[in-house]
């Protein structure tokens, strides 16, 4: 008898399951989703417009509003134990007297190191060729070494150049052709219009959830919360983290004897604000004034030292306890949204540019949610 082999049947796969949204939106958390994101993009864009077109009014505006945001949890706490314009009041004090006992205390030492610059610059020109032709063992070309000693002859008419074309960028970065006097007012306009928004902050709060149906304003306040979770936690975490890093570098670079250490130590904190730019920036920096200063000895060494051990210190504790993953967006990303937002609106998008790339990636998910719980998408 010839044995019957019986052919193996294929095996079944198991089809998976379509993605539930769990819990899905009812109609009126998609209408809510839907104007939100539209209202919240509507905002972003408004503050763009108005800092382009009217910088001398905007400015302030948003400096005030962003001062207030940021204060209102400490008052808060503070009006616990009294009214809420007493503790504006003596937080407004507090501040003004820090703020004082700051300027008196740092600005000396940035004026002090100022003056040096152009002298340190002239012994930076006499003195890093040479150090650089040890380094590499041969004479630079020509070409470069003509250079040089031109850059060297007329050292002082390229520092008074430059200087006052560098004023000028600055000048048109921060606001274009505003006016001193515009400028000055403007300043006075922040803790002015900046006290009284802290102060009925709350009440500002309430007046904007009164414009919003009642069934809806559940679902409004946890966007909001999400919104205040991504921008609250950012903007005190990184400018707690310039503090403490630029604090960090620059009392590094003293200890190790470099003459530039605070210029250099605030450069690198406030580098750190877009990734890996600020600490390439200081380190070639402190590496080319450290060259000038000692030579090619331990001191270089130690420079190099001191930014790898803050670099591991940054990304081990500083940054992940103080920042964290707060906007959830990569090193690329925002890299990207700052270059393509400063090349649109220039100052102000460098500086609005990862805020706002964080708060239109809460838009986007939120209308992709809107979208999965449609008939169309759901095919009802």
């Amino acid at each position: 008898m010839k044995a019957v082999v019986a052919e193996a049947e294929p095996e079944e796969r198991p089809v998976p399951a379509p993605a539930v949204l769990v819990p899905p939106w009812t109609p009126d958390q998609v209408r809510a989703g839907t104007g939100w994101a539209a209202a919240t993009t509507l905002a972003v864009g408004a503050v763009f417009l108005v800092l382009r077109v009217l910088p001398s009014v905007g400015w302030p505006l948003l400096l005030a509003v962003i001062g207030a945001y940021l204060f209102d949890p400490l008052v808060a706490a503070m009006s616990r134990r009294s009214s809420r314009h007493r503790a504006t009041v003596a937080l407004f004090v507090l501040g003004m007297a820090l703020t004082v006992g700051a300027l008196f205390f740092l600005v000396p030492m940035f004026v002090n190191q100022a003056r040096r610059l152009p002298a340190y610059l002239g012994i930076a020109f006499k003195s890093l060729v040479p150090t650089v032709e040890d380094v590499i063992r041969r004479p630079i070309p020509g070409d470069l070494r003509e250079l040089w000693d031109f850059a060297e002859e007329h050292l002082d008419e390229i520092v008074n150049r430059v200087l006052p074309e560098a004023g000028s960028v600055l000048g048109a970065l921060l606001g274009g052709s505003l006016s001193v006097l515009s400028s000055v007012l403007g300043a006075l306009v922040v803790p002015v219009v900046g006290f009284f928004l802290l102060r009925d902050w709350p009440h500002a709060l309430e007046g904007a959830e009164s414009l919003v149906p009642p069934r809806q304003r559940p679902f409004m306040r946890e966007r909001m919360a999400e919104v205040d979770r991504i921008l609250g936690g950012f903007v005190r975490g990184q400018l707690t983290m310039v503090l403490v890093l630029s604090v960090l570098y620059s009392a590094a670079l003293s200890l190790i004897g470099l003459k530039l250490a605070i210029l250099v130590g605030l450069l690198t904190g406030l580098g750190a604000l877009i990734p890996y730019v600020g600490v390439a920036t200081g380190l070639a920096l402190a590496c080319g004034f450290c060259l000038v200063d000692f030579g090619l000895d331990c001191h270089l060494a130690a420079v190099v030292g001191a930014y790898a051990l803050l670099l591991t210190t940054d990304s081990m504790f500083i940054t992940p306890r103080v920042v964290g993953n707060k906007v959830g967006l990569s090193p690329a990303a925002v890299i990207v949204a700052i270059l393509a937002c400063g090349s649109l609106f220039g100052f102000a998008g460098v500086l609005l540019a990862v805020p706002s790339a964080a708060v239109l990636k809460a838009v986007l998910r939120v209308s992709v949610q809107c979208w999965r719980n449609t008939r169309l998408y759901r095919g009802v």
